[in-house]
């Protein structure tokens, strides 16, 4: 993973970002390696959740700083782990993503994005 593209991005925002990403890591394993970098960068971290659909292919990651900024990440399984797209100050209402996410279908066009990359 870029983690230095992903750092910069939370440091230059004023607001949460949404990184839009492809991984080999499963939603556990996911979780835990991006707390571990996030807070090794210097972020506090209060809080992290991560939905994923019924088949572990692909979800979205929420962490909350002690700023109360956010950082989302949408993803989705792969054989490599590969940034799609970073968007800074948006906003929190990501309800779309988690009903496309939990009615395990791709009704999103950024997760739509993820699936025509590969």
């Amino acid at each position: 993973m870029e983690w230095n593209k992903i750092i910069e991005s939370i440091k230059s925002s004023n607001g949460n970002v949404l990184v839009i990403f492809r991984t080999f890591e499963g939603p556990s394993a996911l979780e835990k390696s991006w707390k571990n970098h996030l807070e090794q960068a210097g972020f506090k971290i209060t809080h992290v959740i991560n939905w994923w659909n019924s088949n572990g292919i692909f979800g979205m990651l929420e962490i909350t700083f002690e700023d109360r900024r956010r950082i989302f990440g949408l993803w989705a399984l792969g054989d490599q782990s590969k940034i799609i797209r970073i968007d800074k100050d948006v906003s929190t209402d990501l309800a779309g993503y988690l009903n496309s996410i939990a009615a395990g279908n791709l009704e999103s066009s950024a997760l739509r994005l993820l699936r025509d990359q590969y």
